[in-house]
């Protein structure tokens, strides 16, 4: 029997009972893990008030964020083993001195990195990289709003559109905050109590407004929100700190200047299981010039400030599984089908005026059985692609020829 923290029925903080609880012996494709922190975040209070249904029904031990000792590992795992240090984010458990995973939930740590760091970082730093990087990818130049910029995803958030070298707007309740978001990258701060932060935002950009809005309060400053983007440009509401947004009339998006309004969930922007292991790992990683690694993703400090990670130029090449983009707002790997290849991909170029990425550049490499032609943007924010296909490659090469703004590659699958 260990010590948890367990939910019998959903409703206010009086319904947490700490008491004992028995966890089993690993089974197939899981490991035990000794907790040693325990990740505490706002959507923990979602699930105990029962906003969000518990996956695994009543009772429920909470917490949704831990980091660890792998005390042991059941039949199939082979990647962890008994010792490693590792960080996990799943749906519930950990508020406990010991809990059962799937072993692909679990990220080994690096040695810096310490249980109190990953359990405190990981969930949010999983969420700020698919606010930032796919449900809008966030490029230079772009004003970006990010309400609750002190918050546990603020702080990060902040950091990382500055990286990226976004104009970054915070709203924040308090002087102490405001400071503190302005350390970790805010280059503007709204007292959103003391300031009507819709007109603040229209005065600090010049009239143009935001290209995005990340929302994690709610209730308290939507609709508001809305008047802060240019037309064209997202809402995105990824939390209720306040209470949740009430139903609204969608026409309110065509009034604003033709609005996009999304509600993310980390799940269906994750696919694979390979892709969701990648994400977990790269809250964690060091730099942009470690190989493989998004030159996208800042150096973040533990302490709360975006370093100057260098930023690897290199083409990367990737694994293989989506089928259509365009570079500046892509995924950063492709699928081409493996039968006749030849016959079954192209590419095709197209320019625009005004263009303010710079000219791509190609590379020619040897992989297995094909030909890969390797389309690189000079901005080191955006991402390598990779396109296995012989009879595109000719087509890329007289592509790169001319200035271009864009390079479409499309492979039908």
């Amino acid at each position: 029997m260990v010590a948890a923290v367990r939910v019998h029925k959903t409703g206010g903080a009086e319904v947490l009972t700490y008491e004992d609880v028995p966890v089993a012996a690993p089974g197939p494709g899981q490991i035990k893990i000794r907790n040693h922190a325990s990740g505490v975040n706002f959507i923990d209070t979602y699930f105990r008030s029962g906003m969000y249904p518990s996956p695994v029904g009543l009772p429920f031990v909470s917490g949704n964020e831990g980091a660890g000792e792998v005390i042991a590992v059941g039949p199939g795992v082979s990647d962890i083993k008994a010792g490693d240090r590792v960080g996990y984010v799943s749906a519930l458990g950990a508020y406990a001195a010991e809990r059962l995973l799937p072993a692909d939930r679990a990220v080994k740590l690096p040695d810096k990195i310490s249980y109190e760091q990953a359990a405190g970082m990981m969930l949010k730093g999983m969420t700020v990289q698919y606010l930032l990087r796919r449900t809008y990818k966030v490029q230079k130049g772009d004003n970006v709003l990010i309400h609750a910029a002190a918050g546990g995803i603020g702080l990060i958030a902040c950091q990382w559109a500055n990286y990226l070298g976004a104009n970054v707007i915070g709203t924040v309740g308090s002087k102490d905050k405001a400071e503190l978001a302005k350390k970790n990258g805010a280059h503007h701060v709204i007292l959103y109590r003391d300031e009507d932060f819709a007109a603040k935002v229209k005065e600090i950009t010049g009239g143009k407004l935001c290209e995005v809005v990340y929302d994690g309060v709610g209730k308290a400053t939507f609709p508001a929100s809305l008047d802060c983007i240019k037309p064209l440009g997202m809402f995105v509401s990824f939390g209720s700190a306040s209470g949740p947004i009430d139903a609204f009339n969608i026409n309110i998006l065509q009034t604003k200047g033709s609005l996009f309004a999304t509600r993310p969930d980390a799940q269906y922007l994750r696919g694979q299981a390979r892709r969701l292991a990648h994400d977990r790992e790269r809250p964690f990683r060091r730099g942009g010039a470690r190989r493989g690694q998004d030159p996208g993703e800042p150096e973040i400090s533990a302490e709360g400030r975006a370093e100057g990670a260098s930023r690897s130029r290199k083409p990367q090449h990737h694994g293989i599984e989506h089928s259509a983009a365009v570079i500046g707002s892509t995924p950063r790997s492709w699928r081409a089908q493996p039968s006749n290849p030849a016959t079954r991909a192209k590419a095709a170029w197209s320019s625009a005026p005004g263009a303010r990425r710079g000219m791509p550049t190609t590379s020619i490499a040897s992989a297995n059985r094909s030909t890969v032609a390797t389309v690189s943007s000079s901005d080191a924010a955006l991402p390598s692609l990779s396109l296995t296909t012989t009879a595109a490659m000719s087509r890329l090469r007289r592509a790169m020829t001319s200035s271009a703004d864009k390079v479409w590659l499309m492979v039908p699958t």
